[in-house]
């Protein structure tokens, strides 16, 4: 019977050490967004900030807790046209991640995250014509995460900068206009590889659709939209062994604007989750926000 206690005890103790895992998600890319100047190089940053709530089951090791998580991304990022149809994107994002757990200290982890370079092809577009009414666009790609962020064996997976791997990524984008009144549908997966400690996030896949409106005054542009995001994530695999805590699903909708005057251009978008379910629903994902500066040449 002693036996038999111990054996539990250890297990609760496990079990307690994996739901460290459901403090969040790993990082990733915001997307592209609606970038209506197509002809344009640009260069830029984004911001976002997303908070996480988590919930820490009772065990023998330890009492039930709760912990309050922030994920803040400042990303430098841009776009170059090597060729009329042939898009390169690079994003360069600095994370800053905050953890609090009931009881405890503050903990805080920075640093430069993993570098993604992306190149998109436009299959088709017909939007130079400004005689139009119905204006289209569809384009297509794929790219890279580099492990250039930070990844400890001994940290809690998801308080790393970086995810350790060399990851492969997949995007297609369509833009539909008639008039003013436009929707952009755009699809992002990424495939997540093992890294050197034996750790794998779970692939992710985010669909956005944004409604917009097209507004012109003088030489100012200005793009006011509603968002629905549906993003989901497999279970982490950690030496062969699922992560329970880990993967699910969330559905956003939210509101936000784009101005474009001459060569500037900022955006703001705020995402509000009405359904989800993360790690067990031991996990809730709050609002998220985003900032952007572009500058267009």
């Amino acid at each position: 019977m002693k036996l038999f206690f111990l054996a539990w005890a250890m297990l609760m103790a496990v079990i307690r050490v994996e739901a460290c895992d459901i403090c969040g998600c790993s990082a990733a890319s915001a997307g592209l967004g609606i970038l209506p100047r197509f002809q344009n190089h640009f260069i830029g940053l984004r911001y976002s900030s997303r908070g996480f709530l988590s919930k820490h089951p009772q065990s023998i090791a330890s009492p039930a807790s709760v912990s309050t998580g922030n994920y803040s991304t400042t990303e430098l990022w841009g776009r170059w046209y090597p060729a009329k149809r042939i898009q390169i994107y690079a994003f360069v994002p600095f994370h800053r991640i905050t953890d609090k757990e009931t009881g405890s200290t503050t903990s805080i982890t920075s640093g430069i995250g993993d570098i993604s370079l992306l190149t998109n092809f436009i299959i088709l577009k017909n939007g130079d014509s400004s005689c139009k009414p119905f204006k289209h666009a569809l384009i297509a790609g794929a790219g890279v995460k580099l492990p250039t962020g930070n990844f400890s064996r001994e940290g809690n997976p998801n308080m790393q900068t970086g995810s350790g791997s060399t990851d492969f990524l997949f995007n297609a984008s369509y833009t539909v206009r008639y008039k003013k009144i436009g929707l952009v549908t755009e699809v992002n997966y990424r495939i997540n590889n093992l890294n050197a400690a034996e750790y794998r996030y779970g692939n992710r896949n985010t669909v956005t659709a944004k409604l917009f409106y097209w507004k012109k005054i003088k030489k100012l542009v200005i793009l006011p939209f509603a968002n629905f995001t549906i993003d989901q994530s497999k279970h982490d695999v950690k030496k062969h062994l699922y992560q329970i805590h880990t993967g699910g699903n969330v559905l956003y909708t939210g509101f936000g604007a784009e101005c474009y005057i001459r060569k500037i251009s900022i955006g703001a978008n705020m995402q509000i989750p009405i359904s989800q379910n993360i790690g067990k629903g031991y996990t809730t994902t709050q609002k998220k926000f985003t900032l952007t500066f572009l500058y267009n040449f």
